[in-house]
Protein backbone atom coordinates (compact mmCIF):
# COMPACT_ATOMS: atom_id res chain seq x y z
CA UNK A 1 0.00 0.00 0.00
CA UNK A 2 1.43 3.02 -0.72
CA UNK A 3 1.66 6.28 1.40
CA UNK A 4 -1.68 8.30 -0.43
CA UNK A 5 -3.73 4.93 -0.13
CA UNK A 6 -2.29 4.69 3.69
CA UNK A 7 -3.33 8.42 4.47
CA UNK A 8 -6.95 8.15 3.07
CA UNK A 9 -7.51 4.88 4.75
CA UNK A 10 -6.49 6.65 7.96
CA UNK A 11 -8.72 9.50 7.43
CA UNK A 12 -11.76 7.34 6.53
CA UNK A 13 -11.11 5.26 9.65
CA UNK A 14 -11.30 8.35 11.86
CA UNK A 15 -14.53 9.30 10.09
CA UNK A 16 -15.89 6.05 10.73
CA UNK A 17 -15.53 6.20 14.00
CA UNK A 18 -16.71 9.30 15.14
CA UNK A 19 -19.61 11.67 12.92
CA UNK A 20 -17.83 14.94 13.30
CA UNK A 21 -12.77 17.73 15.83
CA UNK A 22 -12.24 20.65 17.85
CA UNK A 23 -10.81 24.14 17.83
CA UNK A 24 -8.18 22.53 20.46
CA UNK A 25 -4.50 21.84 19.09
CA UNK A 26 -3.50 19.25 20.37
CA UNK A 27 0.16 19.15 18.69
CA UNK A 28 3.52 19.27 19.30
CA UNK A 29 6.22 20.47 16.99
CA UNK A 30 7.78 17.09 17.17
CA UNK A 31 7.11 15.20 13.33
CA UNK A 32 5.69 11.20 14.01
CA UNK A 33 8.30 10.26 11.88
CA UNK A 34 7.85 8.50 8.41
CA UNK A 35 5.66 5.69 8.22
CA UNK A 36 4.52 5.84 11.92
CA UNK A 37 0.98 6.72 13.04
CA UNK A 38 0.16 8.79 16.08
CA UNK A 39 -3.10 9.00 17.61
CA UNK A 40 -4.90 11.10 20.66
CA UNK A 41 -8.05 10.34 22.42
CA UNK A 42 -9.66 13.33 24.16
CA UNK A 43 -12.44 15.09 25.62
CA UNK A 44 -12.84 18.31 25.46
CA UNK A 45 -15.03 21.09 27.27
CA UNK A 46 -15.21 24.51 26.58
CA UNK A 47 -16.10 27.77 28.63
CA UNK A 48 -17.70 31.20 26.91
CA UNK A 49 -16.65 34.65 28.83
CA UNK A 50 -20.69 34.99 30.00
CA UNK A 51 -19.79 31.85 32.16
CA UNK A 52 -21.48 29.24 29.94
CA UNK A 53 -20.24 26.89 28.05
CA UNK A 54 -19.91 22.52 28.19
CA UNK A 55 -18.03 20.27 30.78
CA UNK A 56 -15.58 18.17 29.13
CA UNK A 57 -17.63 15.17 27.91
CA UNK A 58 -17.46 15.88 23.84
CA UNK A 59 -15.28 12.85 22.62
CA UNK A 60 -12.33 14.04 19.77
CA UNK A 61 -10.48 11.42 17.90
CA UNK A 62 -7.23 12.92 16.33
CA UNK A 63 -4.87 11.28 14.15
CA UNK A 64 -1.07 12.19 12.48
CA UNK A 65 0.62 10.10 9.73
CA UNK A 66 4.47 11.04 9.46
CA UNK A 67 4.09 11.47 5.53
CA UNK A 68 7.89 12.13 5.79
CA UNK A 69 10.59 12.23 8.29
CA UNK A 70 9.21 16.11 9.02
CA UNK A 71 5.82 15.91 7.48
CA UNK A 72 2.92 14.56 9.23
CA UNK A 73 -0.69 14.53 7.57
CA UNK A 74 -3.38 15.48 10.00
CA UNK A 75 -6.67 14.76 10.65
CA UNK A 76 -9.25 15.43 13.23
CA UNK A 77 -12.73 14.98 14.02
CA UNK A 78 -15.41 14.97 17.14
CA UNK A 79 -18.74 14.51 18.05
CA UNK A 80 -19.71 18.31 18.27
CA UNK A 81 -19.88 18.84 14.92
CA UNK A 82 -15.73 20.12 13.95
CA UNK A 83 -13.81 18.21 11.30
CA UNK A 84 -10.11 19.66 10.52
CA UNK A 85 -7.21 18.37 8.99
CA UNK A 86 -4.14 19.60 7.00
CA UNK A 87 -0.31 18.87 7.45
CA UNK A 88 2.95 19.82 9.89
CA UNK A 89 5.64 20.70 8.89
CA UNK A 90 8.57 20.52 11.69
CA UNK A 91 11.28 23.46 10.55
CA UNK A 92 14.20 21.83 12.45
CA UNK A 93 14.92 18.50 14.04
CA UNK A 94 16.64 19.07 17.27
CA UNK A 95 16.04 16.53 20.61
CA UNK A 96 14.88 18.91 22.91
CA UNK A 97 13.25 21.83 21.36
CA UNK A 98 11.02 21.62 17.86
CA UNK A 99 9.17 24.57 15.94
CA UNK A 100 6.67 23.28 13.02
CA UNK A 101 4.02 25.37 11.10
CA UNK A 102 0.59 23.17 10.84
CA UNK A 103 -1.72 24.68 8.67
CA UNK A 104 -5.44 22.83 8.67
CA UNK A 105 -8.85 23.42 6.90
CA UNK A 106 -12.23 23.11 9.66
CA UNK A 107 -15.32 22.36 8.83
CA UNK A 108 -18.12 23.20 11.41
CA UNK A 109 -21.54 23.26 10.71
CA UNK A 110 -21.84 25.91 8.01
CA UNK A 111 -18.91 27.48 9.06
CA UNK A 112 -15.43 26.68 6.62
CA UNK A 113 -12.09 28.24 7.79
CA UNK A 114 -8.70 27.81 7.94
CA UNK A 115 -6.12 28.00 11.10
CA UNK A 116 -2.69 28.98 10.40
CA UNK A 117 -0.55 27.73 14.04
CA UNK A 118 2.78 27.83 15.04
CA UNK A 119 3.64 24.89 17.04
CA UNK A 120 6.87 25.74 19.89
CA UNK A 121 8.05 22.64 21.82
CA UNK A 122 10.34 22.29 24.60
CA UNK A 123 10.90 18.79 25.92
CA UNK A 124 13.49 18.47 28.46
CA UNK A 125 13.38 14.22 28.37
CA UNK A 126 11.11 11.51 26.43
CA UNK A 127 9.12 11.49 29.28
CA UNK A 128 7.68 15.19 29.25
CA UNK A 129 6.82 17.86 26.58
CA UNK A 130 5.39 21.41 26.87
CA UNK A 131 4.13 23.37 24.15
CA UNK A 132 3.00 26.54 23.63
CA UNK A 133 0.97 27.47 20.09
CA UNK A 134 0.03 30.63 18.88
CA UNK A 135 -2.44 30.72 15.88
CA UNK A 136 -4.70 32.24 13.44
CA UNK A 137 -8.13 31.05 11.95
CA UNK A 138 -9.60 32.96 9.35
CA UNK A 139 -12.97 34.21 9.07
CA UNK A 140 -15.23 32.11 7.61
CA UNK A 141 -15.40 31.03 3.55
CA UNK A 142 -19.74 32.10 4.04
CA UNK A 143 -21.54 34.97 5.86
CA UNK A 144 -23.79 33.18 8.40
CA UNK A 145 -27.32 34.36 8.67
CA UNK A 146 -28.27 37.00 11.03
CA UNK A 147 -30.41 34.60 13.18
CA UNK A 148 -27.81 32.70 13.64
CA UNK A 149 -26.14 32.14 16.86
CA UNK A 150 -24.20 34.64 18.73
CA UNK A 151 -21.06 32.01 19.39
CA UNK A 152 -20.91 30.72 15.94
CA UNK A 153 -21.07 34.19 14.10
CA UNK A 154 -18.14 35.21 16.42
CA UNK A 155 -15.81 31.96 15.80
CA UNK A 156 -17.05 33.10 11.83
CA UNK A 157 -15.48 36.50 12.02
CA UNK A 158 -12.06 35.41 12.44
CA UNK A 159 -9.69 35.23 15.87
CA UNK A 160 -6.55 34.84 17.43
CA UNK A 161 -5.52 31.58 19.51
CA UNK A 162 -2.89 30.61 22.25
CA UNK A 163 -2.96 26.59 23.25
CA UNK A 164 -0.61 25.38 25.84
CA UNK A 165 -0.21 21.88 25.94
CA UNK A 166 1.16 19.23 27.97
CA UNK A 167 2.13 15.74 27.17
CA UNK A 168 3.41 13.27 30.32
CA UNK A 169 4.26 9.23 29.68
CA UNK A 170 6.48 7.29 28.15
CA UNK A 171 4.57 4.83 25.45
CA UNK A 172 1.43 5.52 26.34
CA UNK A 173 0.95 9.99 26.70
CA UNK A 174 -1.60 11.33 28.60
CA UNK A 175 -2.38 14.76 27.12
CA UNK A 176 -4.00 17.88 29.21
CA UNK A 177 -4.64 21.10 26.67
CA UNK A 178 -6.63 24.12 26.36
CA UNK A 179 -6.89 26.66 23.81
CA UNK A 180 -8.01 30.37 24.31
CA UNK A 181 -9.77 31.75 21.74
CA UNK A 182 -10.09 35.78 21.42
CA UNK A 183 -12.94 36.49 18.88
CA UNK A 184 -14.03 40.43 18.30
CA UNK A 185 -15.97 40.83 21.73
CA UNK A 186 -16.01 38.04 23.47
CA UNK A 187 -12.96 35.05 24.61
CA UNK A 188 -13.67 30.85 24.45
CA UNK A 189 -11.64 28.93 26.08
CA UNK A 190 -11.27 25.09 24.85
CA UNK A 191 -9.86 22.50 27.53
CA UNK A 192 -9.55 18.94 27.63
CA UNK A 193 -7.27 15.85 28.45
CA UNK A 194 -6.94 12.07 26.80
CA UNK A 195 -4.65 9.77 25.75
CA UNK A 196 -2.03 9.73 23.13
CA UNK A 197 0.16 6.85 21.53
CA UNK A 198 1.94 5.41 18.79
CA UNK A 199 2.58 2.55 16.22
Amino acid sequence: MNKFNKIVSLWALVIFVSSCASVSQYQTAKPTGEGKTNIKITVNGNIREDGEGFPPFIPEFGINYGVTDKFDFICKLNSFGSLSFGGKYTLNTDDKFAVAVGPTMNYFGKIINATIPLHITIEPNELFSFTITPSYTTPGAYKLKESANTYYKQINGGFFSFAPYLVVGKKVKFIFGSNISFAKSSIYTDYGFGINFQF
